[in-house]
Order: C-alpha cells, then structure tokens, then sequence
C-alpha cells in the first residue's frame, strides 16, 4: 500500500511540473521541410512527436516523367533541458523515418529507414510561447542539419 501512495505523490508531483505544447518548424522533423510536433516537458526532460512535409519529386528514381512522390516524415526525440528561465539549452537524441505514396504509372509507396540523430539547442520560452534553434547530426556525425520553430503552450 505504501509503495501505491508513493507512485501516486511522485505521479502527482511530476504532472505539476509538466506542460504540452505544438510547435511548428522547419526540419522538424528531421529531413523535412516544414512540420507540425507535439512536445511535452517534464523537467528536465521532454518528449516530442512530429509528422512533417519532405517535398515533392516530378520524376521517378528510374526516370519516368510523370510520376509524382508526396513525402512525409515521422520523427521522435527526447531532450534533456539544461536549466529553466527564459534561455534554456538543452540536448536532443532522436529517429525518424520518411514514407508516402507516390503516384503516376507505376504508383505505390516508399518506406523510407529508420534514421538517428543528436544535437544541441536553446529554447527562448516564456510563459505562453517559445522559440527553438537547433544543430543536429546524424549518420555518425558525417551529415548535419538544422532546425528552427515556434511552438506555444496548451
């Protein structure tokens, strides 16, 4: 009984810490051009979801004209928030995956790999809104990319 109480305080104590929030960024998730997250903090970590825009390709991989790819991503990542306040660095560990139809003469659909990445970044939140800046690498350090959104509190 003891042990229930305790996971209740903790779970309790957490929750009042914690705050949802939607961003929108420009490769975020990674790859893509613009996309829609879901993050959730619970300092001093948080969690974010995202579903993004890649682009759209007027040829196919053989060639063909006529064929045309909609691409998206997925991406899920953990940060870990280096303080609270107004600026707040944090560093970033994630895997994302692309997909979508492609449609034309051949049609079908492409899976893209799962792919991991890692980086650091600052937030500027205040109590409603926050901006974030990030540099990220992936593929063991060889290939780097950037991010950048707006996100506000629920």
């Amino acid at each position: 009984m003891r042990f229930v109480l305790v996971l209740a305080v903790m779970f309790i104590w957490v929750e009042s810490f914690a705050q949802s929030s939607v961003n929108i960024g420009y490769g975020n998730p990674p790859g893509s051009m613009i996309g829609v997250n879901y993050l959730y903090f619970f300092h001093p970590w948080a969690l974010e979801l995202g579903l993004g825009y890649v682009a759209t390709e007027g040829l196919s991989s053989s060639g063909d004209a006529g064929e045309t790819r909609q691409n998206g991503a997925f991406s899920m990542n953990g940060k870990y928030l280096f303080g609270s306040g107004l600026f707040i660095p944090y560093a970033q560990v994630g895997a994302g995956i692309g997909s979508g139809p492609i449609f034309g003469r051949n049609g079908g659909k492409a899976v893209g790999y799962v792919d991991f990445y890692e980086g650091f970044g600052l937030m500027i939140k205040d109590s409603a809104f926050y901006f974030y800046t990030s540099f990220n690498f992936k593929n063991l350090f060889q290939t780097q990319f950037f991010q950048i959104g707006l996100g506000f509190l629920l």
